[in-house]
């Protein structure tokens, strides 16, 4: 048996794993972290990524140039600012904070991709 991935499955595998990642991460922020400060952290790192893994979702099957930038914006945004939080508070990598705001920033670029991904679709049926 052969699995054809497409483009717009992978996308569906990326948030869905995303997603589950998210949950299970959230759960350890609630049940496994004694650091409040730490637990409050990770908790909001998994809640974006839940976030934004219902946000793939959403557009996966979109096929505009804004958002193939937006999913890959957020991909790389929340491996950067999520994952440096995990990578901080989960593994002790205090440093790995420093590439949060640049994460950050790719979340609020593919968000904006998003309005123009919006704005394209206005354009074309006109």
């Amino acid at each position: 048996m052969t699995i054809k991935l497409t483009s717009q499955s992978a996308w569906f595998l990326v948030a869905g794993l995303l997603g589950a990642t998210g949950v299970a991460l959230d759960a350890v922020a609630a049940h496994g972290i004694s650091n409040p400060i730490a637990a409050t952290a990770v908790s909001r790192a998994a809640t974006y990524q839940i976030l934004h893994a219902i946000v793939l979702l959403v557009i996966a099957n979109q096929h505009t140039i804004p958002s193939r930038v937006a999913r890959w914006g957020f991909l790389l945004g929340l491996f950067l600012f999520s994952g440096s939080i995990y990578c901080k508070y989960l593994l002790g990598f205090s440093a790995a904070t420093n590439v949060a705001p640049t994460g950050g920033m790719l979340l609020i670029a593919a968000w904006l991709a998003i309005g123009m991904n919006v704005w394209v679709g206005m354009k074309q049926r006109e």
